[in-house]
């Protein structure tokens, strides 16, 4: 089966999905190879991070770095099977959506909960994120937008019903538990599929520490 974009970098997302296990590993082992791994990606990450003007963090689905950002002629031999993309030097520049982002974020707690990377200022902005961009409202039941930047609209369910993602930096701003547990309370969530039940254990995890 042929591969989109085979050629380019990954988003943010399937990258620290892998840092996760890099960052757990080197806490785990001790063994350098992890733990310039999990820095490596951390830097990348982290050079996309801008703090808007509430001082939340926003960032991009696709790394500025690459092609995808970017955008790609055939001419630049970049991919087989998606030969262009884009309109270089414009590609695809999209912000990081919620559920996406709830990966990046992860990454970020467990690479800063290890002392690999991040500092207690950088927990305090990805809250904000889902505090300040996020975290919304419709007609009196608790939602979501899509972008982490407040942008897209209203997110549809695969979305918001991600919100619990998020809980990693809740400790640095406990108005996103709050937000999080209302959405699965006024949506009446049943956990159907692994992610969801990895959101309703991040709850009942804040809720035991809290």
């Amino acid at each position: 089966m042929p591969v989109p974009y085979d050629g380019t970098e990954q988003p943010h997302n399937q990258t620290l999905g892998l840092g996760l296990t890099y960052a757990e590993l080197a806490a785990a082992t001790g063994e350098q190879v992890y733990r310039d791994r999990t820095r490596r990606l951390a830097a990348a990450f982290a050079r996309d991070l801008t703090a808007d003007a509430s001082d939340a963090y926003v960032w991009p689905y696709w790394p500025t770095s690459g092609k995808m950002y970017t955008g790609y002629t055939q001419a630049d031999d970049v991919s087989e099977w998606t030969p262009s993309y884009g309109r270089p030097p414009v590609g695809a520049q999209q912000r990081e959506d919620l559920s996406h982002a709830g990966i990046d974020v992860e990454f970020a707690a467990v690479a800063h909960r290890w002392g690999l990377a991040f500092r207690g200022h950088d927990m305090v902005r990805l809250a904000r994120t889902y505090t300040r961009n996020l975290a919304t409202t419709d007609n009196g039941v608790a939602t979501t937008f899509l972008y982490v930047d407040g942008g897209g609209g209203l997110a549809p369910a695969g979305q918001y019903l991600q919100a619990p993602r998020f809980m990693p930096v809740a400790p640095w701003e406990p108005a996103l538990f709050t937000h999080a547990r209302q959405v699965y309370d006024d949506h009446a969530v049943e956990s159907q599929m692994g992610s969801s039940l990895l959101c309703v254990a991040y709850l009942n995890w804040f809720a035991r520490r809290s």
